[in-house]
């Protein structure tokens, strides 16, 4: 799913549309694609393959400014790994959603969960300046 179609389809505030339990199923399915064939073609260290993690990071990068905002804080950097550890964090929960509603077995906390995990990546990534990494202010 391209970007513009994903900025259309998911508010941007609240930021809370990101998550997986808000997404419409079209958008849910392609984030879930797009982050398997990330992972398959990482595994399988492919180069040139067709994963697109464009979207993934988006919808991501919205929810971490969300958080940011709720817990004023005012500095975050985020490397390469910590990047990486989140979006596999953030393709488990979607994944979970998938399933979920596959089944039609939600587990209501998941969504606090992701929100947790999220915030222990913020508060690990708060502060200090690391070596390699974009800082979101």
């Amino acid at each position: 799913m391209n970007l513009q179609t994903l900025r259309r389809t998911i508010p941007r505030e609240p930021y809370l549309a990101a998550l997986p339990s808000a997404l419409p199923n079209r958008c849910l399915r392609a984030i879930a694609t797009d982050l398997r064939r990330e992972e398959l073609a990482s595994f399988e260290e492919r180069r040139g393959s067709d994963a697109d993690v464009a979207g993934p990071i988006m919808v991501l990068t919205q929810l971490i400014l969300g958080r940011l905002r709720d817990r004023n804080i005012e500095l975050f950097y985020l490397t390469p790994q910590r990047l990486f550890e989140m979006l596999r964090t953030y393709q488990w929960f979607v994944e979970r959603e998938v399933v979920a509603r596959s089944l039609k077995l939600r587990v209501s906390k998941d969504d606090d969960d992701l929100l947790r995990v999220i915030d222990e990546h913020v508060d690990a990534s708060s502060g200090t300046e690391p070596a390699n990494g974009a800082c979101i202010n």
